[in-house]
């Protein structure tokens, strides 16, 4: 047999999440005396509840309220499975009746069960005997589970060698084209910062300007060549002024 490590249904009801907390643990008492267990409440948190089951299992209540509804989420943790599913399917039913709950997902299932198949004596979580069980997961064998293993390696590895290929295959021509597309400005206000950029530049150090124009008509315009050719006319030009650099103003200009 397969066991989970945990079970665990979540009820929708109408009612809001006020009206739930106030009449949660008198239910829950309830319900885990007609189980014929011994409990424990662990102290209340914000968000859920915890309780001691025969001291080995651990049974935990959280509520969420959500468009005017509010989800009671049980999960219960035990050494057996099949006694803490039905165990909890049990206390299931009986907030059920307390809270008027109309829908059930069991386990994280996609598909809902209505309250009223879940409490009826034909529903599908209802055995012969009364007992409410819930259907188990499948349980692969060695076999299969190690050619399941074995197909998910090969698509790994499959994906991992075409990606390998498509990088070795790019040519450092694409990576320049790639790089200079995404550095072009495409946007009115950077396109009109880069032509900005190019006058000011032009205006203290010409032959820098140059291949700042060439490049923003050929390949589009770039704030970034822009801000740095400019800052380096800003550092020759203050240089020059300054005297500390003599005879940068004849070659610049």
């Amino acid at each position: 047999m397969c066991s989970a490590e945990v079970t665990a249904i979540s009820l929708v009801t109408s009612k809001t999440r006020s009206s739930v907390c106030a009449a949660l643990v008198p239910t829950m008492t309830k319900a885990l005396s007609r189980q014929r267990v011994t409990f424990k409440r662990q102290p209340i948190s914000e968000d859920y509840i915890d309780w001691i089951i025969d001291d080995t299992d651990l049974l935990s209540v959280a509520l969420d309220e959500t468009d005017g509804q509010c989800c009671i989420l049980l999960a219960t943790q035990g050494d057996d499975d099949a006694v803490a599913a039905r165990r909890v399917a049990n206390i299931a039913a009986e907030i059920c009746r307390e809270f008027d709950v109309h829908t059930l997902f069991w386990n994280g299932a996609r598909y809902p069960i209505s309250a009223a198949d879940f409490l009826g004596p034909k529903g599908p979580n209802m055995a012969k005997d009364g007992a409410r069980v819930v259907p188990r997961r499948p349980c692969l064998t060695a076999s299969r589970r190690r050619a399941q293993h074995a197909r998910e390696a090969k698509l790994d590895h499959w994906i991992l060698s075409q990606t390998r290929a498509h990088m070795n295959g790019i040519t450092p021509e694409e990576l320049e084209s790639f790089e200079l597309d995404e550095r072009r400005a495409k946007t009115a206000p950077l396109r009109l910062s880069a032509w900005m950029m190019s006058l000011a530049t032009a205006l203290l150090a010409a032959p820098l300007a140059i291949p700042l124009f060439v490049h923003n008509l050929v390949r589009g315009e770039d704030v970034r060549s822009g801000s740095m050719a400019l800052g380096v006319a800003c550092l020759y030009s203050a240089l020059a002024t300054s005297g500390v650099a003599p005879g940068l103003t004849t070659s610049l200009f």
